[in-house]
């Protein structure tokens, strides 16, 4: 026969077995009736690029190049034509006015921001020919400017090609420049003693909206 002691300790045995499942259900219960909150939500924000280094604007260029080449209808012709204050739309390249001072292309993304812009003079002389670019970031900031120019009468060569390129920061000063002078056939040429058109190249503009060519 169980002695005394031995029936109260599994008395007192079945009671906290009881207790930690009423603890059990009391918790659940609470877990229930307990209102249902919500975690945070925390908004993505957009990073803007700042193109404040040359690998970056060397890429956003590039880009640029290629959405362009692959969407031709992204670029629109202009021109200037003496006696004419505003600029002229051209249909294709195969349609410009006569007494053109200058042409523009400007191409614009899907949204109609512009990327790039191109003005090339005219020589009245004949004996150069002159390509001025600008990129541009998402804001219409210039990102490089390039100047190309390819003239006779240098004094050390038959032709000479100059190319002067300006990286911008995004306050539009001079993050980094170059100039490239070659001959003809693209060998370099120490333009020390030539007469470089390129260092009267007009300076680059800010942004597209100081160029002669806005968006529609």
């Amino acid at each position: 026969m169980p002695s005394r002691a031995t029936v109260i300790a599994g008395r007192l045995s079945a009671v906290a077995l009881l207790c930690i499942g009423c603890a059990n259900a009391d918790r659940r219960e609470e877990t229930a009736r307990a209102p249902v909150v919500a975690a945070p939500v925390v908004a993505a924000v957009a990073v803007v690029p700042q193109y404040a280094d040359t690998a970056s604007i060397d890429a956003r260029v590039a880009e640029i190049d290629r959405y362009l080449e692959t969407h031709p209808g992204q670029v629109s012709l202009y021109a200037s034509v003496e006696g004419q204050a505003a600029l002229v739309p051209v249909k294709d390249s195969t349609a410009w006015p006569d007494e053109v001072s200058s042409s523009y292309n400007l191409g614009v993304d899907s949204l109609g921001r512009p990327l790039w812009h191109l003005e090339s003079p005219t020589s009245g002389s004949g004996d150069w020919y002159a390509i001025v670019q600008h990129w541009f970031a998402p804001d219409g900031r210039t990102i490089l400017y390039e100047f190309r120019i390819s003239g006779f009468s240098a004094g050390c060569t038959d032709i000479l090609r100059e190319t002067w390129r300006v990286y911008l920061d995004p306050a539009g000063r001079t993050l980094a420049e170059s100039r490239r002078y070659t001959d003809k056939d693209g060998t370099p040429v120490h333009a020390e003693d030539c007469e470089r058109r390129s260092d009267d190249a007009p300076a680059p503009k800010a942004s597209v909206r100081d160029l002669p060519v806005l968006p529609k």
